[in-house]
């Protein structure tokens, strides 16, 4: 709130809500959808404070100013990671881990061709 306004603030504290009610159901489509805001906002974030403008003065203003500005950057990176984590044990989960689908001959299509002979 205090670093790009108090509708902003208000933005993120709803976007906060979000974030928690998609890890705490732990769904496949909300932790993708966590995953591309914390991309977004990520790449937001980088915008602002290397436009050269107002937004990055107000970042670089004072030392509190960039320590919210560093601190929303590291939930932001976190979000991501912590997103695409879930989002790869989610797909283990539904198509197995990759040693299960090693490309190995198992005679699964000789079998089932000599079956029919």
């Amino acid at each position: 709130m205090y670093l790009f306004g108090t509708l902003t603030g208000i933005f993120h504290l709803v976007h906060m809500w979000i974030d928690y009610s998609a890890y705490a159901s732990a769904s496949y489509c909300a932790v993708l959808i966590v995953g591309l805001s914390a991309a977004m906002e990520l790449v937001m974030l980088f915008m602002n404070a290397n436009d050269g403008g107002k937004m990055s003065r107000a970042i670089f203003n004072t030392q509190l100013t960039s320590m919210v500005f560093y601190t929303l950057f590291a939930w932001s990176s976190i979000k991501l990671a912590v997103s695409l984590r879930i989002h790869k044990e989610f797909k283990y989960a539904t198509e197995g881990y990759p040693q299960a689908q090693s490309n190995q001959d198992d005679n699964f299509m000789h079998a089932d061709t000599e079956s029919r002979r």
